[in-house]
């Protein structure tokens, strides 16, 4: 299984797994204000479905409109067509979520996907890649209006609540959950799905034994660290601008004879990048790279006057915005040359 659902665990209702089972949080949807909507309510209704591929025989097309809150209403348009790609046919399913404040309020919204047991996964800033073995079999990619934060769950994290999946009735095993959570008045994000044509090239990252790290921030940080024996000194390496869904590194060879540890960040937030520093204006990106830079340099137990940024056009932009924040040492002066 590569996506799916918790599935159930029991009817037992003091469970606290069978509650979870039965819950929201359990399955491929959005939650709203981090609460769950009831399976079912005294009076029916509240819920309408809608056609969209009457006349089509080879595309499923159907809208969802879930209307039984009475402070927000939540909108899915699940799309699925046949694809032929240059291997082997494949599948696009496009599902696009959007959920309207009813109370002109300003509401917190969480969507989950979760990920099958025989996979391993791969964040990125606005995609998620689904491996088995060294083979790429699934790519979810989304975009929104409004800034979206991005992260992985899994079991053994401390918060609730924790996500499981049910083989069998009464069997709990860990899993996995995508969550793409955002906020304000409205909610408004589309996810493509796709078996092949993936948009992303293959660089690696997500091999076994890849040399590539994952830093869990506010936003998933991919990076690649060359240590180097002996070296005192770090260099940060920033991407310049690639084609789309083509995130690589720079400045591999230009290195090659440089005595110093090196960082290369990747900027796969988006099609072509963010620059390293926000979504929409939010500033989750620059902290959340900021932050994972600031991991590296202190697992290696360098000082920040030994460590270099370096990159050209994107790159070097993101190299003088992240270094300017540094806590250096010195005088202003000295740490604006």
């Amino acid at each position: 299984m590569v996506l799916g659902e918790s599935g159930p665990y029991g009817y037992d209702y003091s469970n606290p797994l069978t509650t979870y089972a039965f819950s929201q949080f359990a399955h491929n949807v959005i939650t709203v204000d981090g609460l769950s909507q009831p399976r079912s309510q005294p009076t029916p209704g509240g819920i309408d479905f809608i056609d969209h591929a009457q006349d089509s025989s080879n595309v499923f097309d159907v809208e969802g409109v879930n209307r039984r809150s009475k402070n927000w209403s939540h909108h899915r348009r699940v799309t699925v067509r046949p694809e032929q790609s240059h291997d082997a046919p494949g599948t696009r399913i496009s599902v696009h979520d959007v959920v309207l404040s009813l109370d002109e309020g300003v509401h917190n919204y969480a969507l989950r996907w979760h990920v099958g047991p025989e996979v391993k996964p791969l964040l990125r800033g606005n995609a998620l890649e689904l491996f088995k073995g060294h083979t790429k079999v699934l790519e979810i990619t989304w975009r929104a209006p409004q800034p979206i934060t991005a992260r992985l769950i899994r079991s053994q994290d401390a918060e609730k609540p924790k996500p499981f999946r049910f083989p069998r009735f009464g069997v709990a095993e860990e899993a996995t959950v995508l969550e793409l959570s955002g906020s304000g008045p409205r909610f408004d994000v589309a996810t493509d799905i796709r078996t092949s044509d993936f948009l992303l090239k293959d660089w690696g990252v997500g091999q076994k034994d890849s040399p590539w790290f994952n830093y869990q921030a506010e936003m998933p940080v991919n990076y690649r660290l060359e240590k180097s024996t002996n070296a005192s000194k770090l260099v940060v390496v920033f991407s310049a601008m690639a084609p789309t869904g083509s995130f690589t590194y720079n400045y591999k060879s230009a290195l090659a004879g440089v005595n110093a540890h090196k960082l290369y960040v990747l900027d796969d937030f988006g099609d072509q990048g963010a620059y390293f520093y926000s979504d929409h204006r939010a500033l989750s990106i620059y902290r959340s790279v900021l932050e994972a830079v600031t991991h590296v340099k202190e697992e290696l137990g360098i000082e920040w006057q030994d460590v270099a940024f370096v990159g050209s056009s994107k790159g070097g932009t993101a190299a003088w915005c992240l270094a300017r924040q540094c806590p250096w040492g010195g005088s202003s002066s000295e740490r604006r040359r």
